[in-house]
């Protein structure tokens, strides 16, 4: 296992055990950094997405710079689908 797999893997768990930690009600803050948007910008938003679903009230702020700015600009599409 890559180094930047179990990376992501432990993130993902912390962030499990800390949203089951926390009370329905209260109101959570998380940041999603990207910076490349090839590899990350796709997946990114669908952890967004599946994070709001969990938890709607979640305050999300995405940071992004280098390449991950791709993802922002006005008719980006993704390589793989769009070719």
């Amino acid at each position: 296992m890559s180094a930047q797999l179990k990376q992501t893997a432990y993130g993902l768990l912390l962030m499990l055990g800390m949203l089951s930690m926390g009370s329905a009600a209260a109101q959570s803050s998380v940041v999603y950094h990207i910076d490349h948007a090839a590899t990350q910008g796709l997946k990114g938003l669908r952890n967004i997405r599946n994070h709001l679903d969990v938890t709607p009230k979640t305050k999300i702020i995405v940071v992004t710079h280098a390449e991950g700015v791709d993802l922002l600009m006005d008719g980006a599409k993704d390589e793989k689908i769009c070719r």
